[in-house]
């Protein structure tokens, strides 16, 4: 067993091992890419037309890559966020350094990490700053990149990423109980300390049901998969609730709050 490897089994043991199932080491066997190459347009329209087809491809690509990116996402926030909020630990996020490990059809299956990181030395009070090397210094370029080529807004990726980021919190509430407090707080607040919009803000709602003690989990943004024919909407969706207006709702608002 590698240092790294066992740093990793010591990171993510037991039950905690599923977050650790998206990280690749160095050495791993499996094709990956850069970062970079990921985004290169020309291989993303070849791996979205060996996945979809080639006129879906074309008819749809914004909502293909906001599918695409979730992949990315999925690999990538639940260990960074583990790490962090159960061991103060720093797993090394510069897309620059990154490589993605691709499955046999061409979607994102695992981040490989150039080392292990290490432990904070002081954590940051601000959890903007805790999370800075995930959210500004790996999503924002990533999703950046991402939109402007597949035509998709930024908003949609961002919930994308939002998604998997509450997810991951709420799978680390039920099985540890540490405190989640500096992921929650980065998505509770509307902005970000230099006062621009934060991307990450509620990204998910819990709306009240008539007569169903459970809220329905939402999403704030939606993901587009349900402009492809033959796909529903996804059970997360927010159009839904313009589509199925609670009792005394005005049915010609078609705004969701």
């Amino acid at each position: 067993m590698t240092a790294m490897q066992s740093i990793l089994e010591r990171l993510f043991p037991g039950e905690l091992a599923c977050f650790a199932e998206t990280l690749a080491l160095p050495d791993d066997p499996r094709p990956a890419v850069s970062v970079a190459a990921l985004l290169e347009p020309a291989g993303l329209d070849e791996r979205l037309s060996r996945l979809y087809g080639l006129e879906l491809m074309q008819s749809q690509r914004s909502v293909l890559v906001s599918q695409y990116s979730k992949y990315y996402f999925m690999a990538l926030i639940p260990p960074v966020l583990a790490a962090s909020l159960l061991h103060d630990w720093r797993l090394p996020l510069a897309p620059d350094a990154l490589r993605v490990v691709l499955s046999d059809n061409g979607l994102p299956q695992a981040v490989q990490l150039p080392d292990e990181g290490e432990r904070w030395p002081d954590v940051p009070d601000d959890p903007f700053l805790r999370f800075a090397e995930l959210v500004e210094g790996n999503l924002q370029p990533f999703i950046h990149t991402l939109a402007a080529d597949g035509q998709v807004a930024p908003q949609v990726l961002w919930g994308n990423a939002g998604d998997y980021f509450e997810t991951t919190l709420r799978r680390l509430a039920e099985l540890t109980a540490a405190s989640l407090t500096p992921g929650y707080a980065v998505l509770e607040a509307r902005r970000c300390p230099d006062g621009t919009d934060n991307p990450l803000f509620a990204p998910i709602r819990y709306v009240p049901q008539a007569g169903v003690l459970q809220p329905r989990r939402e999403r704030r943004v939606c993901c587009l998969r349900h402009r492809v024919a033959g796909i529903e909407h996804c059970e997360h969706c927010p159009l839904l609730r313009r589509m199925t207006p609670s009792p005394g709702a005005n049915p010609g608002n078609g705004r969701v709050d």
